[in-house]
């Protein structure tokens, strides 16, 4: 049951309706926006996004880094998963959807994954941008935030002398 808090948005975390420093709609990604942006229900808006940036952004890896912003990757005209997920997080928040990053596991990656997730009124729905897909058992999340900025998954903290590796290996296994 869905109680009024919920419904509003404030039992889901109201602040992801907000742009951050990285999702910020402006400039050329404003523009593509204000050109081909629908009206309907958030979880729908995300699979019509997902198509949209599918089509006219493509996936590239090392033109982008973890601090490049969503209007920067798209006048690239291309990047990686976070990339996609900023771009993505841009436009939803843009028709006030609540959505939020977020970092994690799938297979067929070899490495960390990012996709977003659309709340949509009761519960909160994986969308894939990169793959044009929506979320499956298959993705395994590790954290959630309004950005990158805010799940990072190679950050820590250590006290005394130390040295630092890290390393994940995550096997999908159906039970």
């Amino acid at each position: 049951m869905v109680n009024s808090s919920q419904r509003n948005g404030f039992g889901a975390a109201a602040y992801y309706r907000y742009p951050t420093q990285l999702t910020t709609l402006t400039g050329t990604l404003k523009d593509y926006f204000e050109a081909n942006k629908v009206e309907d229900a958030p979880v729908a808006l995300a699979e019509y996004w997902l198509t949209k940036i599918g089509t006219d952004f493509r996936y590239q890896k090392g033109i982008t880094t973890t601090v490049t912003a969503a209007h920067e990757a798209w006048e690239l005209g291309a990047g990686v998963c976070q990339d996609f997920a900023h771009i993505l997080l841009a436009f939803l928040r843009a028709q006030n959807v609540i959505c939020r990053y977020v970092a994690g596991l799938t297979t067929g990656e070899g490495a960390s994954h990012a996709w977003v997730e659309v709340f949509d009124g009761e519960a909160w729905i994986g969308v894939d941008p990169t793959h044009q897909r929506f979320c499956d058992d298959n993705y395994v999340k590790i954290s959630q935030g309004p950005d990158f900025s805010f799940c990072a998954l190679e950050r820590g903290v250590f006290m005394g002398a130390a040295d630092q590796s890290m390393s994940a290996k995550c096997k999908l296994v159906e039970i």
